[in-house]
């Protein structure tokens, strides 16, 4: 099992909550982005309710190929479940 965050920590606590085993190994890496790189995003007119979710498809495919035509770049795209994901 592979965990990622820029939140767990402290590690002793995160482990202890999450059940991991004590001799979990950990590995702090510094971030591929610079600051100047990093943005976070809000829409408001976009549900991602699962009731919702097949009519967000095409307007948030929509906005990340706006986002990469006027800034292509590598990005990072968060979603709610693998189902989103598949689809």
């Amino acid at each position: 099992m592979a965990l990622f965050s820029a939140t767990l920590s402290p590690q002793n606590y995160y482990a202890d909550t999450l059940g991991l085993p004590a001799d979990t190994a950990w590995v702090d890496v510094q971030s591929p982005f610079m600051a100047d790189q990093l943005a976070v995003q809000v829409v408001s007119d976009i549900s991602t309710r699962y009731q919702h979710r097949t009519l967000s498809l095409s307007p948030i495919a929509d906005l990340m190929a706006r986002q990469y035509e006027e800034k292509p770049g590598n990005y990072l795209v968060f979603l709610s479940s693998y189902d989103y994901l598949a689809k």
